[in-house]
């Protein structure tokens, strides 16, 4: 080497970059799979106290991380990528890749309609998340003020009230009211609550701060409409709880609890397992690290199509009922 010839090496920050955050959501989510689509069809699960059923238990919390995980790094995505287009295009070649490895692996059938996989939720999360990015940086543009103050009091109470409707509609509640006051119920204290922040932005922020959630309100409400009706992984909770982390998107810990606490309180008390991401995240350095992005959304639909070929193997052909 010449005298004169200087060497300069990167030093990497302490920490966690964003493809090992990644590398531990696929682990989390490997460990949930296996739990999901082999133990689940063991004989041992009729038994709630055998040792199949507290595996499969144990597997299914350490796999909760995994999806807000996801969700955070789609955060963390669509705020640094140069093209949400090519983004959004990506997640929906991959949704697709993925559907018949997804209802294989978990239901047996390479066709089935109720539930999809989880590239879908993601992807309205990217067009969502697209939206919500193109609003703070532009405005809400010439669409009428009063329009927009007041049509977040009319759809989110409404989506409120058709999502409790739908989810308790096929439930046998033993409930001294009748299910229509829950309906009722969701939707008002939802117009509460939508009243109130909309509110508080406005005396804290500014008026087009405010202007800009009620937007938001609007798209993500559609957004988990669609979510439902498309029946994706997750489905509205999924995009609920990206929209949270998207809003509290300046600071780390906040943003991985604020989805936690929605996918907790709409998809499922287990989900409170994905404090479990707490430590990992708060270690993140927000590097990118070592070049590997397709391997993480190759994985997805590469370890479900060995799982299924595992529990075909094994002769496990049983739908999963529990969770």
């Amino acid at each position: 080497m010449s005298p004169n010839t200087t060497s300069v090496r990167k030093i990497q920050t302490p920490g966690l970059t964003a493809q090992d955050i990644k590398l531990i959501a696929i682990i989390s989510m490997l460990l949930d799979h296996i739990g999901y689509a082999i133990l689940i069809r063991l004989p041992g699960m009729a038994n709630l106290t055998s040792a199949t059923n507290s595996v499969y238990s144990i597997l299914r919390c350490l796999g909760r991380p995994a999806f807000p995980i996801y969700c955070f790094m789609l955060v963390e995505g669509i705020m640094h990528t140069r093209s949400p287009l090519k983004y959004a295009a990506r997640m929906l070649g991959f949704a697709i890749v993925s559907e018949i490895p997804f209802d294989l692996a978990f239901y047996g059938t390479p066709l089935w309609k109720d539930h999809q996989n989880v590239y879908w939720t993601l992807l309205l999360g990217v067009l969502m998340l697209w939206a919500f990015k193109t609003l703070d940086e532009k405005g809400t543009g010439p669409v009428p003020k009063l329009l927009l103050k007041i049509l977040p009091l009319i759809i989110v109470p409404a989506y409120a009230f058709w999502r409790t409707r739908n989810t308790l509609i096929h439930k046998s509640l033993s409930f001294p009211l009748p299910q229509v006051v829950l309906y009722w119920a969701a939707g008002v204290i939802t117009l509460i609550v939508v009243l109130a922040l909309i509110n508080y932005i406005y005396r804290e922020y500014s008026e087009r701060t405010a202007l800009i959630l009620c937007a938001d309100l609007i798209i993500m409400s559609v957004t988990a409409l669609i979510a439902d009706l498309c029946k994706t992984d997750y489905r509205s909770a999924g995009i609920i709880a990206i929209a949270a982390m998207y809003m509290f998107k300046k600071n780390d810990i906040d943003r991985i609890i604020s989805g936690g606490v929605v996918l907790t309180l709409l998809s499922h008390p287990i989900e409170i397992a994905s404090v479990l991401a707490i430590p990992f995240i708060s270690r993140y350095n927000h590097e990118r690290g070592r070049g590997m992005k397709y391997l993480f959304y190759l994985f997805y639909p590469a370890h479900l199509i060995i799982l299924y070929l595992i529990a075909r193997l094994l002769g496990l052909w049983v739908v999963p009922e529990v969770i």
